[in-house]
């Protein structure tokens, strides 16, 4: 069973991250590596990493495998969402 919660309360976190523009500050690279994390830190409390990516397509994650792309659809990549 997902903790829904903890995925809400992460995907907050990092909407806020994008709003105040951490992620242009800190560059691409650096702002994929902290999403990842954040993913496994949802992961070791049962999170859903969709729920944690919802809405953030800007960030060009793909919820599914964690590759980046630069074209998500409903927060998957092309080969993920075939």
């Amino acid at each position: 069973m997902s903790n829904h919660d903890g995925s809400y309360i992460l995907n907050e976190v990092l909407e806020t991250f994008v709003k105040m523009k951490i992620n242009e500050k800190i560059g691409r690279e650096d702002t994929l590596e902290f999403v990842k994390r954040m993913i496994q830190i949802g992961d070791d409390h049962d999170g859903n990493p969709g729920e944690v990516l919802n809405g953030l397509e800007c960030i060009g994650l793909c919820y599914s495998c964690l590759q980046e792309s630069d074209t998500l659809h409903r927060g998957l990549c092309h080969d993920c969402n075939s």
